[in-house]
């Protein structure tokens, strides 16, 4: 049975993946860590000679909203009787799916939970598919659960 179970965070406290990583770890007593990846876009910069990256810091509001997204879901946690941490990381135009991965090896979880839009054709294309990077650069098993289709 499953013991330490990452879950990837995007701002939905009554999201589907999130009600089934706590039913999870009700079932095997084990604990949960809370994962949001704030997104930060860089600013190009052309100073007469190249392009350059002249350092990001996150939006004070977007961190802001994060803090208060993983203290929502935290509390969600906690009403359920689920032991928790949480781990707010900021995107420095990393992929977000190598990002997932990499923190489920640093906590040394040994199962990934996450949810999956399942987006198609252009829209997947374009946007690319967190869930899918994910399961390539994971260590350990993902269970991707379908949002809902509106």
């Amino acid at each position: 049975m499953y013991k330490r179970i990452l879950v990837a965070v995007d701002g939905n406290p009554v999201s589907r993946s999130l009600d089934e990583a706590i039913m999870l770890a009700k079932a095997g007593n084990a604990t949960l860590l809370l994962l949001n990846v704030s997104v930060i876009d860089p600013v190009l910069l052309w100073n007469e000679e190249n392009w350059m990256v002249p350092g990001f810091t996150p939006g004070e509001g977007e961190l802001i909203h994060s803090a208060e997204v993983l203290t929502k879901v935290q509390e969600k946690v906690q009403q359920a009787g689920v032991t928790s941490e949480i781990k707010q990381v900021e995107d420095a135009g990393q992929n977000l799916g190598v990002i997932i991965a990499e923190q489920a090896e640093v906590w040394e979880a040994d199962l990934i939970v996450a949810g999956t839009h399942g987006r198609k054709g252009v829209d997947r294309l374009l946007m690319g598919s967190v869930a899918e990077n994910i399961v390539r650069n994971a260590t350990v098993p993902v269970l991707l659960i379908r949002g809902n289709q509106d």
